[in-house]
Order: C-alpha cells, then sequence, then structure tokens
C-alpha cells in the first residue's frame, strides 16, 4: 500500500478521466429543425507578487459603527436588484466592470509561499547536466497521489525502456511486468514521434528541466497504487510540485514527470493519454495558472492533433447538446462537458490562428481570452478577445454546414449539431444564461416578425451584497493564484488590539483556502492567525494537507460573518497584516469578500466606500456589489441559403427589438444570447417575445 506522505502543494491533477467517461451512458443528440424560409433582418433603434515597502499610515479619526446585533453567518446583507434590473449602472460600477475586465491575479509562487509561511531557504539549485542517460533496469522510490485517500504513497519502479525523450518506468507493486522488448520499443519511438508533434504546436518543454535531465519521465503506476481499485478510471495526471526542488518541497519528485495508469499501456487509449498529459507538463514551462477551458481543452486538442478524435469529439457532443454552462467555471463533478467545451474553443482557435498563431497562444504567459487580446494584432488584426468568443458562439451553430464563411468554421467531422430551443410568433419567454455560457433559439414560421430583448444591466459579483453601503473588497478568481490584500499598522502605543472585518468566502473546499497573516519583519515571515469561523487541518477540511496554516478559510460562508481576532500580542509593535487567498490549479469558485475591516484601537475602520488608502492590492480589488451586464445577442440568418450573422446591438443598451423577414431565404434563422460580464459566476436574466 505504501507509506503516507504528506502533501506540500496542491497538485495539478490534469487528471484524464478514462473508464468513467465511457460510462455516463450515451450522449444525448441536440434537436435541429431546420423549417425554411429563413430572414431579412432590420434593426430599430436599441431601447435603453511581493509585497512592496509599506509605511505606517497616521490614524484617522473615525466613529466605529455599532456590533452587529446579529449571530455569525446572519449578517445583514445591502439592497438587491431585481433580476431584471433595468437601473442603469453608477459611475462605480463601470469602473468595476473595467478593472473586472483588466486586473490580472498575481501566479502563486510555491518556493516564495514555504519561506513566507515556514522559513524554508528560498534556494533554487541548479541540477548538474545529465550527460549520459539512465541504464535499464534503474530502479528508485516515486511518490504518487492515490486518488481513493487523496494520499500520497511512495511507488517503487523499474526503468524498462529509454527513448530519445523519455524515460518509461514501470510499478513494481505486482512484480517487475513482463512487456515484450518489441511492445516497448514501439512505445518509445512513437513517444519520441509524439514529442515532435506535441511541441511543433504547444511549444517545447523546459530544458534540460529541474533535473538536468532533457528525458521526461513516464511514470506508469498500477491501478491499485492510483485507487486502491483494479477497475480505477484515472487515465494519468501531471502535477506541477514535480517541478519544484525537493530541497524546497521533500514530497516532489523533483523531475518533469507525469502518471499513466499502467493498466491502459499498449491499449487503443495510451498515446492519445500521454499527447494529454504532455501537454500539461510543456504548458507548465509557460502559462501556469491559465484557465481550465484552456489548461484542459489544449490537452484535448493534442489528442486530436496526435491523431485521435474519439475521445474530443466524444465530449465535444456532450457539450453541444448542452452549451448553457459558463466557460470560466469547471465542474466539481462529471467533468467530460467542460472537457468538450474546452476542446472546442482550442479547435476554433487552432483554425483561425494557424499553426503559428496557436502555438503563440499557447506558450503566451497571458491566461485565457486576454492571450487572444495580446495576440490579435500580429495573427488577427481588427479582433478582438471578445469577438473571437461571439465569433466561436456562432461556428458552435453553423460547424454542420458546408458554407459556413471562413470565420465559423471548425474543421471537425462527427459534431452533432448544437442544441437549440425552438420559438415562435406569440412566444413569451423568461430565462438565465450563464456567464459566458450561450443559449441557442430557433425561430420557426413565416411572415415578418418582431423580435424583441431585454436584458438586466447588473451582474451580482457574489450572492451577497455588501454589508454595508455599496462596496467591499473581493478576490480576484484564477487558479494557481496567490491574492493579497496587505496594510501596515502602527500598534506600538497600544497594549491591547483587535481586529475585526465581516467575510464571505466560496473556495474549492480543500483545495483553494484563505489566510489572515501578520509579519513583524517587514514581510520576510508570516504568522498565520485564527478567527472563529476559519476551517482547521485537525477537523478534517484539509484534507490533501496542501494548506499553509492550521486556520484557514475553504468551502462556502452561507452569508456573511462577523469576525474577531486578538492582535494584542503584536501590541508595542509595527506590522503588516495581511488577507491572502491562495488557489490551486484547478476549479476556481467565487472567491473571498471582505468589508468593515477595522482595528477600534487605532480608531481604523475600512468600509471600502470611496477612496480606499494605504492597502496593497494584488489580486484584490475595491468592487461594487453589481457590474454592469455585458451582452452578446447575435442572429444568423440564411438569405439565398449563405449563412449571415447580424450582432444586434445591446452594447450600450440591454434592450431592443427587431423586425425578421422569415419569408427571404432558405433556413431558419438562430438567435444566439450569452452573458459576458467577468469574475462572476451569477447568471444573467433576460426575456424574449416574439410577435
Amino acid at each position: 500500500m505504501g507509506l503516507k506522505l504528506r502533501i506540500l502543494f496542491p497538485l495539478l491533477l490534469m487528471v484524464l478521466l478514462w473508464l468513467p467517461a465511457c460510462s455516463e451512458g450515451p450522449l444525448p443528440t441536440p434537436t435541429s429543425t431546420r423549417t425554411p424560409p429563413a430572414a431579412t433582418v432590420t434593426q430599430t433603434a436599441p431601447v435603453g507578487a511581493e509585497v512592496a515597502t509599506a509605511t505606517m499610515p497616521s490614524a484617522p479619526v473615525v466613529t466605529l459603527p455599532p456590533a452587529p446585533s446579529v449571530t455569525p453567518g446572519q449578517l445583514p446583507a445591502g439592497a438587491t436588484e431585481p433580476l431584471l434590473s433595468q437601473r442603469p449602472p453608477t459611475a462605480a460600477e463601470n469602473d468595476t466592470l473595467a478593472r473586472l475586465l483588466h486586473d490580472l491575479l498575481p501566479v502563486r509562487d510555491d518556493i516564495g509561499l514555504q519561506a513566507a509561511f515556514r522559513g524554508v531557504e528560498p534556494l533554487f539549485p541548479t541540477a548538474a547536466l545529465v550527460s549520459e542517460p539512465l541504464p535499464v533496469g534503474s530502479t528508485a522510490t516515486f511518490k504518487t497521489l492515490n486518488f481513493a485517500t487523496n494520499e500520497l504513497v511512495e511507488t517503487e519502479a523499474v526503468l524498462l525502456y529509454v527513448s530519445d525523450f523519455a524515460y518509461f518506468w514501470f510499478d513494481l507493486a505486482a512484480g517487475q511486468p513482463a512487456i515484450p522488448a518489441t511492445t516497448l520499443t514501439e512505445a518509445g519511438t512513437t513517444f519520441d514521434q509524439m514529442h515532435d508533434v506535441v511541441s511543433l504546436y504547444f511549444g517545447a518543454a523546459a530544458q534540460p528541466g529541474i533535473d538536468g535531465d532533457p528525458h521526461a519521465y513516464i511514470l506508469h503506476v498500477t491501478p491499485q497504487n492510483l485507487c486502491f481499485d483494479v477497475s480505477c478510471g484515472i487515465a494519468g495526471y501531471f502535477s506541477s510540485a514535480d517541478v519544484v526542488p525537493p530541497t524546497i518541497s521533500p514530497n516532489s519528485n523533483g523531475h518533469e514527470l507525469f502518471i499513466i495508469n499502467q493498466a491502459i499501456f499498449d491499449s487503443a487509449s495510451y498515446f492519445s493519454t500521454l499527447a494529454h498529459e504532455y501537454r500539461h507538463l510543456i504548458e507548465d514551462s509557460y502559462d501556469q495558472g491559465d484557465w481550465d477551458w484552456e489548461v484542459e481543452g489544449s490537452a484535448m486538442l493534442a489528442e486530436l492533433l496526435w491523431g485521435d478524435q474519439r475521445r474530443p469529439i466524444e465530449r465535444a457532443n456532450l457539450y453541444l447538446s448542452s452549451p448553457d454552462r459558463s466557460l470560466y467555471s469547471w465542474p466539481d463533478t462529471a467533468t467530460a462537458i467542460a472537457y468538450g467545451q474546452g476542446f472546442l474553443l482550442n479547435q476554433f482557435l487552432f483554425a483561425q490562428l494557424g499553426q503559428d498563431g496557436y502555438r503563440a497562444f499557447a506558450t503566451n504567459p497571458e491566461h485565457g481570452l486576454a492571450a487572444l487580446e495580446a495576440l490579435a494584432p500580429v495573427f488577427a488584426p481588427g479582433r478582438t478577445a471578445d469577438s473571437f468568443y461571439q465569433d466561436w458562439l456562432v461556428a458552435l451553430a453553423l460547424h454542420d454546414r458546408p458554407d459556413a464563411p471562413r470565420p465559423y468554421r471548425l474543421n471537425l467531422p462527427g459534431l452533432q449539431p448544437v442544441a437549440r430551443q425552438t420559438l415562435r410568433a406569440g412566444d413569451d419567454l423568461s430565462d438565465t444564461v450563464s456567464q459566458y455560457g450561450a443559449d441557442y433559439y430557433e425561430l420557426a414560421g413565416s411572415g415578418t416578425i418582431e423580435l424583441s430583448f431585454s436584458g438586466s444591466t447588473l451582474a451580482p459579483l457574489l450572492p451577497v451584497n455588501a454589508v454595508s453601503g455599496d462596496s467591499f473588497w473581493l478576490s480576484e478568481r484564477g487558479n494557481q493564484g496567490d491574492a493579497r490584500l496587505t496594510r501596515a499598522l502602527d500598534l506600538r502605543s497600544l497594549s491591547a488590539a483587535t481586529l475585526a472585518y465581516d467575510v464571505y468566502y466560496d473556495l474549492e473546499a480543500g483545495y483553494d483556502f484563505a489566510y489572515v497573516s501578520v509579519s513583524t519583519d517587514g514581510g520576510a515571515q508570516w504568522q498565520p492567525l485564527a478567527a472563529p469561523a476559519m476551517s482547521t487541518a485537525a477537523a478534517g477540511a484539509d484534507p490533501g494537507e496542501a494548506a499553509f496554516a492550521p486556520h484557514f478559510y475553504t468551502g462556502t460562508a452561507e452569508g456573511w460573518l462577523h469576525e474577531q481576532i486578538d492582535l494584542s500580542t503584536y501590541a508595542g509593535q509595527e506590522i503588516l497584516l495581511r488577507f491572502q487567498v491562495i488557489t490551486d490549479p484547478i476549479l476556481t469558485q467565487a472567491g473571498l469578500a471582505l468589508d468593515n475591516i477595522a482595528v477600534p484601537e487605532l480608531a481604523f475602520l475600512d468600509t471600502a466606500e470611496g477612496v480606499v488608502a494605504d492597502w496593497i492590492a494584488e489580486g484584490f480589488m475595491n468592487v461594487t456589489s453589481y457590474a454592469p451586464q455585458r451582452w452578446s445577442v447575435q442572429l444568423i440568418t440564411f438569405p439565398a441559403g449563405v449563412p449571415t450573422v447580424t450582432p444586434l446591438d445591446v452594447a450600450e443598451a440591454t434592450a431592443g427589438s427587431w423586425t425578421i423577414d422569415l419569408d427571404n431565404s432558405s433556413w431558419s434563422p438562430i438567435l444566439i444570447i450569452s452573458g459576458m460580464t467577468p469574475q462572476t459566476l451569477q447568471p444573467a436574466h433576460y426575456e424574449l417575445a416574439v410577435r
């Protein structure tokens, strides 16, 4: 079974579900009623890092609010807008949107975090270059994850083959596997060919790498060591923890390494799984912390480019059957649909940008659509990240039509039509759509109709509003993130001090953590604090032992909580106070919100309203409860059988009506509605009427 080990870093669990993906039942077939004729559109006017040096601020003279009379979890929140709000956004809300669109979340630095929280010397030793590969027959001990217990185990393995670019290691748990030499040679030769293909499209892995050896480690682990189950459905995974120096993290394997289920060796899915996981290893060299849709979608694209389209198409069709899911929300279970969504967008970008442009996208350190914004002037002049996304939505509706214009081509045989709902004259509909998800409608019938759309003007950033006023502090969403809100406090004149604040959190339970900490040495070392509502490792809230402190916020609060922490230990000193959110490499939820941060003994109160001075905000933003709701509303018509896309102008207003002649062309028009407000996971509300 192996020795239990403590996991010092969150693992990059880019897990490719092998058997479960095949056991989710048959893929549903979306309906697609093509009823001629189509339309002519007449649009009428729309309606309506490191911590910077901080100076000690002088204590402001403020009046603190009375302590709330409700218990934690029952703090009253601010006024709530109607779901279909028509209130124009305020200047502060417009400013919030602008910052949501452009602010960047710092990427976590595991070496720096070890130094800050645990006092580990932040050294990064350079490994000696390896001139001769390891000999076949070598044995070694590796740390591998058992998914049944979420614990690391020690796995003894033997090296059975060395190719030009990889070592092929095999688990010895069941004895040395009897693999014919010809099979090993074929595996090594094929991987070397795959190395060239995947590197061509996605960039080269770091060379010579953390261990000074140009060979990647492919570690084949028995199903029992992966899951305690011979029918283990994990095909493989890559962990970024393994490329942290073992001198910093004793549980790092210290190699460019990925793990494959030994049971799939020499099976039909083996080489596509190698391509998938090798793409993850390559990405770690360029872009840690990218959005899930890019990380997993590009790995699915690697499978396709290697020559195996089975899983990419299967999962793409699953997404096409239910396209209203947020591009920026990775599910905790039933992930196949999200793999399909990410794959389809990556394949679209590959088709649009070409080989060189997509490689530039794949190696760009910017995350998600932001990378497109940076690359568009070179590879797609005149296009923006938003236009790429909107064109992709259209491509999902037109991919099965041979006459689709080039911007809407996917070049993927075997895809099903995207699911859409039929609307006819007389229909009224009230619905929601995910932010960066899509609803598709087919307009059936004949004659002339008037289509009216009314969308909410505002999008809530969280399920709760500010406790007082209109604003609060909010950590930015993102993978591999390290959001920090830091402030200097001068407690030299005090003999006792108290930190009070209101907090709401929605964090991936057991994997993403928020901390409150204090530094007395200018930010080199940080001492974590404990608050009453925090979870603890002792209570089982950190199953992988990945947290940097024994007390933390994780999971989801039922509402705003009022917290108090005794700072008297630090009275008489100058300190730095920090709120911090550290996320792992996948599945990011809404984040951490803070309001009414106070130290009563200093007469210090920050209500997050207006100009907020003296905070160093890195990955935290001072935001309003609501941001303007951005909409994409597009109509596809088919005059003379040629697809024509008309963006319906709701950029400034969020309502409008359009006159459509259904007798003008060959196919029924298609309406596509998508919400496009960043950061929030709250759905966008709208109404449609057809007359």
